[in-house]
């Protein structure tokens, strides 16, 4: 025991000595070295010499680096190349992936469109489609930015599909491919009213738009509305791009640096002014956050929907060697008449449209409902039906022949037996309604209210 205590008094003297060791090379600071700097080299070479396992010195300075670049924002980071080759492919608006654009409904992933001529549209994925598993993994429920990673991947590999479609549910694998994804859909609505969606600022989506709005103003577009909804931006020369083809002149968005030193940017493409509406959300940022202000500032636009994601910030992308990079913030940027773009509130719309509520949760099936059955299962069947419009009187959890009279128009509408008895098809054709029902665009219904209400 007394050999045992020795031998542990004698560790912690030996630790406090190498504690104590004087730092040779690099980490003696000179005199006009920074001091942090010097504090910096010392614990790297106390590391190197003293950890008790081997390290890699590149690692040390890969994480010391992340780790001061975590100290500033959520944006300014460091790639390895890897990453950085990621981060260009998505900026080129290209990935390995099926072809879908996904949305959450309440607990389900819906696919909200198929883009063309991708695997997801030839292996026979439906848009409207749930997802209910990637690969055997349950969805319901999931984030979207959780179940996005398990359909993308790498080209050439498959991902099988769990999904529901009308009454049905099937399994569909999908060979991935290279994606490239557009960065606009363009639609007329009718009455010289126009659509524009863009998904994202990746290379070319300025002029992209521009082409779209220059084709549209030919074909008589009498008012635009444009979705920015959920566009992450991308680079700011789009964004500026994308202003020109509305604002034939004046300031687009003030650039501001450290030193408070102010770069305007202007239009001069010398376009006529034309009404137009935007649709923006809380996933409204960067770029898309400068064309909307530039818009509401020059008084061309309103801004309907919810409040903007608020990233008025403008990171400069700075290469390294060996394909390693770094995004660091630079600057900020504010609207043509001086407003910040704060985190957490962004632009303010004039017309605010909250997203509707989300749907209830689905019914579970547990006994077939009929006449005289009383319970829960019961009032959340009637409180659905009740929502689509159909007369079930007050819903009260009591199943009786207003409830069955109901269920009988329903079945008929989804083609289903007309028993009048809440099987389990009818219970599970009455969740997915009730999904479809949450899907309705009520932001783009008022958008084109608002709209109209300008060109009369």
């Amino acid at each position: 025991m007394e050999r045992k205590w020795q031998r542990y008094v004698a560790a912690v003297l030996m630790i406090a000595v190498l504690v104590a060791l004087p730092m040779q090379g690099p980490a003696q600071a000179e005199d006009n070295q920074d001091p942090a700097l010097g504090r910096f080299l010392t614990v790297y070479e106390l590391v190197k010499q003293y950890y008790v396992m081997d390290v890699d010195p590149a690692k040390l300075m890969t994480g010391a680096i992340r780790g001061m670049l975590a100290t500033l924002d959520p944006w300014s980071v460091y790639f390895d190349p890897r990453e950085f080759q990621d981060f260009n492919d998505q900026l080129e608006g290209k990935f390995g992936g099926i072809g879908i654009r996904p949305d959450k409904v309440g607990d389900y992933i819906v696919v909200a469109e198929v883009l063309p001529g991708n695997p997801a549209e030839a292996a026979g994925v439906k848009q409207g489609d749930l997802i209910l598993s990637v690969d055997g993994k349950n969805v319901v429920g999931l984030e979207l930015a959780d179940v996005l990673p398990l359909i993308r991947g790498e080209p050439g590999t498959p991902v099988k599909l769990t999904l529901q479609r009308d009454k049905q549910t099937l399994d569909v694998t999908v060979v991935r491919g290279e994606i490239r994804e557009e960065s606009i859909k363009a639609q007329p609505m009718g009455d010289g009213i126009f659509y524009d969606q863009l998904y994202n600022f990746n290379q070319d989506a300025g002029k992209n738009l521009a082409a779209v709005v220059g084709v549209q103003r030919s074909q008589g577009a009498r008012g635009i509305i444009l979705d920015l909804r959920g566009n992450p931006g991308g680079y700011l020369g789009e964004a500026v791009t994308a202003a020109e083809a509305f604002i034939g002149s004046g300031p687009v968005v003030r650039l501001l640096d450290r030193k408070g030193t102010q770069d305007v940017i202007e239009s001069s493409s010398g376009v006529k002014p034309i009404p137009v509406v935007i649709l923006v959300d809380g996933g409204t940022a960067s770029a898309a956050e400068v064309l909307a202000g530039a818009l509401q500032d020059s008084g061309m636009a309103t801004l309907v929907g919810t409040h903007t994601f608020g990233k008025g910030l403008v990171q400069t992308i700075v290469p390294l060697d060996n394909g390693i990079a770094v995004k660091l913030t630079t600057m900020k940027y504010q609207t043509p008449k001086g407003r910040d773009i704060l985190p957490e509130k962004g632009l303010t719309p004039e017309v605010a449209v909250d997203l509707p509520s989300l749907p209830p949760a689905p019914i579970v099936y547990k006994r077939p409902l009929k006449s005289g059955l009383v319970g829960l299962d019961v009032l959340a069947l009637q409180q659905r039906l009740a929502g689509f419009g159909y007369k079930v009187g007050e819903p009260d959890g009591v199943y009786g022949g207003q409830t069955a009279a109901a269920v009988r128009t329903f079945q008929k509408a989804w083609s289903l037996p007309a028993t009048g008895v809440a099987d389990e098809a009818t219970v599970k054709a009455v969740n997915q309604a009730t999904v479809a029902e949450h899907i309705k665009d009520v932001q783009l219904d008022k958008a084109l209210e608002v709209l109209k209400s300008k060109l009369q």
